[in-house]
């Protein structure tokens, strides 16, 4: 109920969220290349300037900064390159630079939990409702690998 109040209370969010969805911020590829940093307070946030929302909103929790911290191996700047998909991609299942997470759970606003796919990271992963400001949608794979 938090999360309901929240978005409700700060219409510059709800904007956010149907901007993403509606004006396809998607690439043509369905490829991204994100930035993430771990602040101060150890935290790991998103690099998205252009969010109006709190910058508390931007933090990866729920295993997605278990996972930025194993893919960066130290480095509080990881660059990452995400591809996503509604069906798995067999040419990106073989290479090995990626590594695959399968959607679980969705919610509209309530965000999304994926298994992640990596042979020495064993974990789930819950994405927030930000993902629909960045991919549009949460979609049903993706397909992940550090852009060092």
């Amino acid at each position: 109920m938090g999360k309901l109040l929240n978005i409700i209370e700060n219409p510059k969010v709800i904007g956010q969220y149907v901007k993403g969805v509606s004006e396809a911020r998607r690439s043509e590829e369905n490829v991204y290349l994100l930035a993430f940093d771990r602040e101060n307070d150890g935290g790991w946030y998103i690099d998205l300037p252009e969010w109006e929302g709190a910058h508390a909103q931007l933090a990866m929790v729920a295993g997605a900064d278990s996972l930025l911290e194993f893919v960066g191996g130290g480095s509080s700047r990881v660059w990452v390159e995400v591809v996503k998909a509604q069906t798995q991609i067999e040419d990106l299942d073989a290479d090995k630079s990626f590594f695959r997470c399968d959607v679980m759970e969705k919610s509209t606003f309530g965000g999304a939990t994926y298994q992640v796919h990596l042979t020495d990271f064993d974990r789930t992963m819950w994405l927030c409702s930000v993902t629909l400001f960045v991919l549009g949608e949460y979609p049903n794979c993706l397909y992940i690998r550090n852009e060092a």
